[in-house]
C-alpha cells in the first residue's frame, strides 16, 4: 500500500480552501434568508393590495328642501303655467289679466330677462337682454313659448329681480 504524504503547503491550501467554501456558503444562507425576508413582503403587500375594499361612490346627498327652494320651485312652476297660457290666449282678454298677475310677481316690469341660447364648458351666450314687460309682450303676440325657466333671483320682499330662461330648440328632421 503506497501511502502518500501530503505536503503542509497542500494541507494549508485545503484548509483555507474549505473555510472559503464555508463562508461563501454561509454568506449565501445569510443572502437567502434575505432574498426570502424580500419575498415574503411583497407577498404580504400583494395580500394588502388584494384586500382593499372597491371604491365605491357614496350616494348623493340630497340637500333637503328648504322653504325658499320649494317656493322658487312654486314660483317657475307657476310661470311656466302663466307663460303657457299667454302664448296659447293671443292677446285677449284673459292674457291681458294673466300678464297683470306675472307682473305681481316681479320687482317691476323693467326686470331683466336672460334667454340663454347656448351653454357649453363654463361659458353661457345669451340672447339680447329684454325686460319682463316686454318678453310678455312677445309670448302675446308670437303665441310662442319654446323657453323654460333656468333661473330666478328674488330680493328680500320674494319679488323676482332676475329671470334666466333656456331656449328649446326643436329640430325639423
Amino acid at each position: 500500500m503506497k501511502f502518500r504524504i501530503k505536503s503542509k503547503k497542500t494541507g494549508a491550501v485545503s484548509v483555507l480552501f474549505l473555510c472559503m467554501f464555508a463562508v461563501i456558503v454561509m454568506m449565501g444562507c445569510k443572502s437567502q434568508k434575505k432574498v426570502k425576508a424580500q419575498a415574503k413582503e411583497p407577498e404580504q403587500n400583494e395580500v394588502v393590495a388584494t384586500e382593499k375594499p372597491e371604491l365605491v361612490t357614496p350616494p348623493k346627498i340630497e340637500e333637503p328642501k328648504t322653504e325658499t327652494t320649494t317656493a322658487k320651485d312654486d314660483v317657475s312652476r307657476k310661470l311656466s303655467q302663466m307663460f303657457a297660457s299667454i302664448a296659447n290666449s293671443g292677446n285677449s282678454n284673459s292674457s291681458l289679466a294673466t300678464k297683470n298677475e306675472v307682473l305681481n310677481l316681479f320687482s317691476s316690469p323693467n326686470v331683466p330677462v336672460l334667454i340663454v341660447i347656448y351653454e357649453g364648458d363654463k361659458v353661457k351666450d345669451h340672447d339680447k337682454p329684454t325686460t319682463i314687460k316686454s318678453y310678455l309682450e312677445y309670448l302675446g303676440i308670437t303665441q310662442n313659448n319654446n323657453a323654460m325657466i333656468k333661473d330666478l333671483e328674488f330680493n328680500e320682499n320674494g319679488l323676482i329681480t332676475l329671470l334666466e330662461l333656456r331656449k328649446n330648440y326643436t329640430t325639423n328632421d
